[in-house]
């Protein structure tokens, strides 16, 4: 396709734009391809999000109570819905809210929420409420069904659980996103189908950085609902490598495949990732590997050929 523009022209193949000039240079290069008169707007590349968890962004909204600050105004608002969900769910079962990067600086509150917050919410069900998806907030019973309640057992690298003077868990813990129990792939693969015309709308391509997936259950159609193939996005692919499934795993043909089918075969490998700091904002260093861990990582993904 050939645009024309009062300033330079371009000529695009293949959804790609490969040469801006002159009207003469892309005349002669654009042969019979159409001709748009862009009529005096602007032309521009698709945009590049490379941030963008489009999977998690959808589930947030289809499976999730999207609770961010605004339109909620405080905690007590967001506890209020959270009480709507739970009456309507089974007993037993998670109830997730994804929130705002910051909630402490947020709210009215000037705080995040504790476990006897979510307790008051719901004894029935597991509850977690995010802030960013490196620090949640969580209930009693969500504590002691991943094993964070007891000060008996340290949590894993990189994972931070507040306790009261008494080591009894605040509620807050980072870096325990990965924990919960995961989507099933139709869950997944529905939510990026009822979402497809949000993103159509954006008009950008964008980045996965994390499966549509987990290691738990394997992608099993060639094609989704809402049709993978049909996205208007160009989808990359991060192997949360260490935390979501190990290198040797994520090199299996059946593995290999399913990502193929769903991102034309561009992958990469992701093996750090947090927030650098305490979940209130303060600091730190929360290294997930140690010095000879991520050594050797780094040596294995790049002998296999991968870029990290």
């Amino acid at each position: 396709m050939a645009a024309f523009l009062d300033g330079s022209p371009v000529f695009v193949r293949d959804s790609r734009i490969v040469h801006v000039g002159t009207n003469e240079d892309v005349r002669s290069i654009a042969g019979d391809a159409p001709v748009f008169d862009a009529a005096g707007r602007t032309v521009v590349p698709g945009f590049v999000d490379g941030h963008a968890h489009l999977e998690m962004t959808c589930l947030a909204l289809t499976r999730s109570l999207s609770c961010t600050v605004p339109p909620f105004e405080s905690l007590a608002m967001i506890a209020d819905e959270l009480g709507n969900v739970a009456e309507r769910t089974p007993p037993g079962e998670w109830i997730v809210g994804r929130s705002s990067f910051g909630l402490q600086l947020r709210v009215p509150e000037e705080r995040l929420f504790t476990r006897h917050d979510l307790d008051a919410v719901s004894r029935q069900h597991p509850i977690v409420v995010y802030s960013s998806i490196h620090v949640g907030m969580l209930n009693t019973l969500a504590l002691q069904e991943l094993g964070l309640w007891g000060s008996d057992r340290e949590p894993d690298m990189g994972i931070i659980v507040h306790r009261d003077a008494d080591g009894t868990p605040t509620g807050v813990v980072t870096e325990m996103w990965d924990m919960l129990p995961p989507f099933r792939a139709d869950e997944v693969e529905d939510a990026l189908a009822r979402r497809r015309r949000a993103v159509r709308r954006q008009r950008h391509h964008s980045r996965c950085p994390q499966p549509p997936f987990s290691r738990h259950d394997r992608p099993r159609r060639s094609e989704s609902p809402g049709g993978w193939q049909n996205s208007p996005l160009r989808l990359r692919y991060f192997v949360h490598a260490g935390r979501h499934m190990e290198l040797a795993e994520a090199e299996r043909p059946r593995h290999q495949a399913g990502i193929r089918r769903r991102t034309a075969g561009v992958w990469r490998v992701s093996a750090v990732d947090g927030c650098c700091h305490d979940g209130y904002g303060n600091r730190l260093w929360d290294a997930k590997w140690t010095r000879a861990e991520l050594f050797d990582f780094v040596s294995e993904v790049h002998g296999a050929g991968h870029q990290l």
